[in-house]
């Protein structure tokens, strides 16, 4: 059976995180558990996150960044199929946007008479924990972590008026192969110069 692709395998790696954590989310008071398709740079996510801040208490599952390493490390013949070994880290960022101050954000608020609890970040980081810390996904028979996800660290990304979010990272990796290209090499028969002046 051929490996996935490399975006079945990100989009499938997401997806498991998102299910493994939806239900258990909502259940605690979490508005929403969706993929995060923002940069993950400080300015752009700052801008992001305060964006959304009428969907929160919510977690936000995204690939942040991976590495390829040649896997096994042998000399292949030109044009043979390489396989890699590809590195990857995913971010869990949870978020809270309660206005009554930045420590009802962290702990959130329990459940009385005239309202139901508020998760405050440190619940919704103890749950994303709890679910993703040693899983594995698979799609059918395929496994798409070759490895269980890992926590790797926590950063407090995001303080400012009315909201804090935290990121949790998670590591893992998967295998990819290259195409054959033994038969489908590239022939230069003509060279093209383009001189700017």
């Amino acid at each position: 059976m051929p490996l996935p692709t490399f975006e079945q395998y990100i989009g499938g790696i997401e997806d498991g995180m998102i299910l493994a954590l939806k239900t258990a989310a909502e259940a605690i008071g979490v508005n929403k558990v969706v993929t995060y398709s923002g940069d993950l740079d400080a300015e752009n996510l700052k801008r992001s996150i305060a964006g959304n801040a009428k969907e929160f208490p919510k977690i936000m599952v995204s690939y942040g960044n991976g590495n390829d390493i040649l896997d096994p490390k042998v000399a292949t013949l030109p044009g043979k199929a390489l396989q890699f070994r590809h590195q990857c880290w995913f971010t869990a960022i949870v978020a809270s946007n309660d206005s009554r101050s930045e420590k009802i954000r962290r702990r959130g608020t329990p459940e009385t008479e005239d309202a139901p609890a508020v998760p405050g970040c440190y619940a919704m980081m103890e749950l994303v924990r709890q679910k993703l810390s040693g899983l594995t996904i698979k799609s059918g028979s395929q496994m798409l972590t070759f490895e269980p996800l890992k926590p790797l660290a926590t950063d407090n990304i995001l303080r400012i008026p009315n909201v804090t979010a935290y990121a949790l990272i998670f590591g893992t990796y998967f295998r990819l192969i290259s195409p054959d290209r033994t038969t489908t090499g590239v022939d230069v028969t003509d060279l093209f110069i383009d001189v700017e002046g």
